[in-house]
C-alpha cells in the first residue's frame, strides 16, 4: 500500500501534472486502519464480519473536494487507472456524491439488472480495466459458483472484498461498458495541458509574492 501511495505522489510530480492547478483539493491517498474505520464497514456490519477479510487490515483512501471542476474529477479517475496498471494487485473504487458515476457514464451499455443508483461496491478498477461484481449465480448440480449478498442491488463492502479475494476472475468485464465509462479520458494525458489557460494581468506585489511561492493559490 505504501508503494501505491508513493507511486501516486510520483505521478503528481510528472511533467503532465506538476503545473496542474486543482480547483479546491488536490488528489492524495492516506493509509487507513480498517479496524478503526466505521465508515469502511457501515452500520450494518458486525464485528465478526470485520475479522473475516484476512489481508485487509489497511487500505488507501482519498477524498477530494473538486467543486465545479469536472476536469479534476476525471483527472482523478485517470490517475487511479494509471496506478492500477502500475500495481496490478490493486483493486480500486472511485465514487462521487452521485454514487457509481462510472456506471452512469455507461448507462446506455449496461445490462438491465445493473442500475447505477443500486450498485454500491460492485464497480472496481483493476489492471487498467473496469470490473463489475456480477449477480449471484450457481453452477449446476447444487455446486455454488461465485456469490454476492443478493441477486441485484448494493453489495456490502466486506462481502465485495471477499468476492474479489476468493473469485477475482469471476468479475464481469465488458469492453463496451468500459469504453463508455471512460470515454472522457480518451485524450488523456494530452488533455491535461489543454485544459490550462493563460492570461496577462496586473496584481499587487504581495499577491504576486504568494503566487510565486505557491502557484496553487490561483484557484482560491
Amino acid at each position: 500500500l505504501k508503494a501505491v501511495q508513493s507511486a501516486a505522489n510520483t505521478l503528481l510530480k510528472s511533467p503532465d501534472l506538476k503545473d496542474y492547478i486543482w480547483q479546491r483539493d488536490k488528489f492524495r491517498l492516506d493509509l487507513i486502519d480498517v479496524r478503526l474505520d466505521d465508515n469502511f464497514h457501515g452500520t450494518e456490519t458486525s464485528h465478526e464480519d470485520r475479522l473475516q477479510i484476512p489481508g485487509h487490515e489497511y487500505y488507501l483512501h482519498g477524498r477530494t473536494n473538486f467543486g465545479d471542476s469536472i476536469a479534476d474529477e476525471w483527472l482523478i479517475v485517470w490517475l487511479l487507472l494509471e496506478l492500477s496498471q502500475r500495481h496490478t494487485s490493486a483493486w480500486i473504487q472511485v465514487r462521487d456524491p452521485d454514487g457509481e458515476f462510472l456506471l452512469a457514464e455507461a448507462a446506455n451499455a449496461l445490462p438491465k439488472w445493473l442500475e447505477p443508483e443500486l450498485a454500491d461496491n460492485r464497480v472496481w478498477i483493476h489492471r487498467g480495466q473496469l470490473h463489475i461484481i456480477p449477480l449471484q449465480r450457481s453452477a449446476g448440480g447444487g455446486a455454488s459458483g461465485p456469490t454476492t449478498p443478493g441477486l441485484s442491488g448494493n453489495v456490502d463492502m466486506v462481502r465485495a472484498l471477499q468476492f474479489l479475494q476468493q473469485t477475482p476472475h469471476s468479475t464481469l468485464h465488458s469492453p463496451m461498458i468500459e469504453e463508455e465509462a471512460f470515454h472522457r479520458l480518451r485524450d488523456h494525458p494530452a488533455a491535461i495541458s489543454k485544459s490550462q489557460h493563460s492570461a496577462l494581468l496586473s496584481i499587487p506585489r504581495r499577491l504576486a509574492y504568494l503566487l510565486h511561492r505557491n502557484p496553487a493559490y490561483v484557484a482560491p
